[in-house]
């Protein structure tokens, strides 16, 4: 099956241009993927976002979790013998995470544990940054994300999302967890890779 190693983190905790960076760095070797979103595009998971696009907060946690299952069921499906490694820019730990935080009382994994529908990533690389550090990731970004809206007046929600995704990642195998807040993403690439290897995850 697909090995899957997970960055997830909050909004400018640094995962994008990690995972950009982690794609030099593993340069040339043609069994490692770098990818955001589902494993196994098709065209129910397209038509699944696509969906979720006219859909509330509520519906579109459930859609995305769906996207996720699916995923594993292609990989049992049609790619059991698929043996790649995927970097991935989050998976369903944040679609628990930021359900929970987003919908609440509403959120669909408050009481349903869908873990066994998912495919479990071989490791977890979790990223933070200090609140101070996030606000300047803001700025310098044009402030083009989720938690934008809360980020200048409401610290308190900014933890409250960081714990949600501490709790999604909850035994999960292999977390390593690293502080951006003071690190080039050159150094934030080269502990991930000295974790990955020094481990034998991959």
């Amino acid at each position: 099956m697909v090995k899957i190693i997970a960055l997830e983190g909050s909004d400018y905790s640094g995962k994008t241009a990690t995972l950009v960076e982690l794609a030099n760095k593993f340069n040339g070797d043609d069994n490692i993927c770098f990818n955001e979103g589902a494993v196994y595009p098709s065209q129910l998971s397209a038509r699944l976002s696509t969906i979720s696009n006219q859909c509330d907060k509520t519906e579109q946690e459930f859609l995305y979790t769906m996207g996720y299952v699916l995923d594993k069921a292609q990989s049992l499906t049609n790619h059991s013998d698929d043996n790649r490694i995927f970097f991935q820019d989050r998976y369903w730990s944040s679609v628990i995470a930021y359900g929970r935080f987003l919908n609440q009382g509403n959120s669909i994994h408050n009481h349903q544990d869908y873990k066994s529908l998912f495919i479990i990533p071989i490791s977890t690389i979790l990223l933070n940054c200090s609140y101070e550090e996030k606000i300047k990731r803001s700025q310098n970004r044009g402030r083009k994300s989720l938690i934008d809206n809360f980020l200048l007046e409401y610290s308190s929600q900014v933890l409250k999302l960081e714990d949600e995704i501490e709790k999604s990642i909850e035994g999960l195998p292999n977390i390593c967890r690293i502080d951006t807040t003071n690190l080039e993403i050159e150094e934030v690439a080269l502990k991930i890779k000295k974790y990955i290897t020094e481990n034998k995850i991959i």
